[in-house]
C-alpha cells in the first residue's frame, strides 16, 4: 500500500517532468510575426535555435532643399544686402539618401518685395549637375532697410520640398560729383548741357537714379533760362539741358 509520502513524491516528479516539457516546447516552438523554421533535432534538444523572416518598420524620409547666401563677387558667405551690392542665393537639392538632384525646377520667392527683389523676376531656375540652383537678390530701392526672407520650393517626384533663408538690408548712400557744364556762358537763345556723376556707396551707380537740376536763372522772375528739372542717369551720369 502507498503511503502519503510516496504519493507526494510521485506528484513532485510529475510536476518537474511537466515543467521540463513546457520549457522545451517554449524554446523550440517559435511564435510571433513572420515565418519560422526550427533546427531542433528533437523536442528536448538542448541546442535549439529558431530563424525567421519578420518585417520591421522603416522611418519615412524626404528630399531636402537648403538655402544659403553668398557675395556674388567673392563667393563668400554673406547675408548683408544693400542697394548696388546684390547677393546670390543658392538652393541645394538632395534626395533622402543625400544624392544631389539635377534638372529639377526651383521656384524662389521674396517674402518682402518692399525690401528685396529677384533677378530675374520670374524667380525660377533649374538645378545643375551639382544639384544647385541660384538667383540674384537685389535691394528693392536705395532706402530699403530691414530684414527679410527668401523662400524656395521644388517638386521631387510628387513631393513638394521647401527651404528658406534670412537676410538683412541696409540703405545705400548716394552722392554727386563732377558737376560740369559744356559751356560756362550762354548768349541769347543759346543752350548747353550740364552733367553730374552719381555714386552709390562710393562707386558709379549701375542702377537708374533720378537727379533733380535747379538753376537760379530758371527760377528767376521773369525766368532768364530753362533747364530740364528731372533726369534719369545713364551709366551713372545724369545730363540736363
Amino acid at each position: 500500500m502507498l503511503n502519503f509520502n510516496t504519493l507526494g513524491l510521485i506528484a513532485r516528479i510529475r510536476f518537474a517532468f511537466l515543467m521540463m516539457l513546457a520549457l522545451a516546447v517554449a524554446g523550440c516552438g517559435g511564435g510571433g510575426g513572420g515565418s519560422s523554421s526550427s533546427d531542433c533535432p528533437t523536442a528536448f534538444s538542448s541546442s535549439c535555435g529558431t530563424t525567421g523572416t519578420g518585417t520591421t518598420g522603416a522611418g519615412t524620409t524626404t528630399p531636402t532643399l537648403a538655402l544659403s547666401f553668398v557675395d556674388p563677387t567673392t563667393n563668400r558667405v554673406s547675408t548683408g544686402l544693400t542697394s548696388g551690392k546684390p547677393l546670390k542665393v543658392i538652393a541645394t537639392l538632395t534626395s533622402p539618401t543625400g544624392a544631389l538632384l539635377p534638372g529639377k525646377l526651383v521656384t524662389f520667392l521674396s517674402v518682402s518685395p518692399s525690401l528685396a527683389v529677384l533677378d530675374p523676376a520670374s524667380g525660377t531656375r533649374l538645378t545643375g549637375s551639382d544639384g544647385t540652383a541660384s538667383i540674384t537678390v537685389l535691394a528693392a530701392n536705395v532706402t530699403a532697410d530691414g530684414a527679410g526672407q527668401i523662400t524656395a520650393s521644388a517638386d521631387v517626384d510628387g513631393t513638394i520640398v521647401n527651404g528658406s533663408a534670412a537676410y538683412s538690408v541696409s540703405p545705400g548712400t548716394l552722392s554727386l560729383q563732377n558737376l560740369t557744364a559744356a559751356s560756362s556762358s550762354l548768349g541769347a537763345y543759346g543752350s548747353t548741357s550740364v552733367s553730374v556723376s552719381v555714386l552709390l556707396n562710393g562707386t558709379a551707380t549701375t542702377e537708374t537714379q533720378t537727379v533733380a537740376f535747379i538753376s537760379s536763372c530758371a527760377s528767376a522772375v521773369p525766368a532768364k533760362a530753362t533747364i530740364t528739372s528731372s533726369v534719369a542717369t545713364v551709366n551713372g551720369v545724369a545730363t540736363a539741358t
